[in-house]
C-alpha cells in the first residue's frame, strides 16, 4: 500500500490550471469615405434575420433625409447598376474598388420630388457598368426603393471582401463617419 499524499499535495493535484483571458478582439476597419454627402444614423444590425429568418441582413441601413447624396466610399469601377424606374429592381449600384473590395448601395431614390410614385431617378443617369468613380463622388441619392418602399428613407450599405463575402460594415462606417465629422 502506497503512502497517502499530504493534504497540501492533494490540493495541488486538484487545482485547475489558470487559463489566460483571450486577447482583445479589434473590429476590422476598412479605410473608406462616409457613404453620404450629409448626416445619417446607422441602424439595422449586420446579420439580423429578415423575412422570418429566410435571409440575413448583409449590411447596415443608414437613415437619412430623402435625396441626401450617396457617394462612392473608395475609388473603383461600377460593376452593377439597376435604375429601371417603375420596377422593383430599382435603384441600386455596386462599385468594385481598386483593391478588389466591393461596396453595395441599395434603396436609392425612385420617386419624383415630393411623391412616392416610383418614377424618379435614384442614380446618376450617366452611371453605367464600367463607369469609373472616385472616392467621395456622388453616385445617387437616398430613397426607399425595392423592398424598402414605405419605410424611412435610407441607404442600405454593404461591404464585401475580394472573395465576395459580406463583412460587418459598422466599424468602418463609424470610423468614416468620425473622420467626416472631423473634416467639417
Amino acid at each position: 500500500r502506497s503512502p497517502r499524499p499530504s493534504s497540501r499535495t492533494r490540493r495541488r493535484r486538484h487545482r485547475k490550471p489558470t487559463i489566460p483571458p483571450p486577447p482583445p478582439c479589434e473590429p476590422f476597419v476598412y479605410d473608406m469615405a462616409w457613404p453620404l454627402g450629409g448626416v445619417g444614423q446607422i441602424g439595422s444590425p449586420f446579420g439580423a434575420d429578415r423575412d422570418g429568418g429566410a435571409r440575413k441582413h448583409m449590411g447596415n441601413d443608414i437613415a437619412a433625409p430623402r435625396l441626401t447624396p450617396v457617394v462612392a466610399v473608395a475609388d473603383g469601377v461600377v460593376s452593377r447598376v439597376a435604375q429601371d424606374r417603375g420596377t422593383s429592381d430599382c435603384c441600386w449600384a455596386i462599385v468594385r474598388h481598386t483593391d478588389g473590395w466591393q461596396s453595395y448601395y441599395i434603396h436609392l431614390n425612385n420617386d419624383q420630388y415630393d411623391t412616392d410614385d416610383g418614377l424618379g431617378i435614384g442614380l446618376r443617369t450617366d452611371l453605367v457598368e464600367g463607369s469609373p468613380v472616385a472616392r467621395g463622388e456622388v453616385i445617387g441619392w437616398v430613397g426607399d426603393s425595392g423592398n424598402a418602399e414605405g419605410t424611412v428613407p435610407h441607404l442600405h450599405f454593404e461591404l464585401r471582401n475580394p472573395e465576395g463575402l459580406a463583412v460587418d460594415p459598422r466599424p468602418s462606417l463609424l470610423a468614416a463617419q468620425g473622420a467626416a465629422v472631423q473634416a467639417d
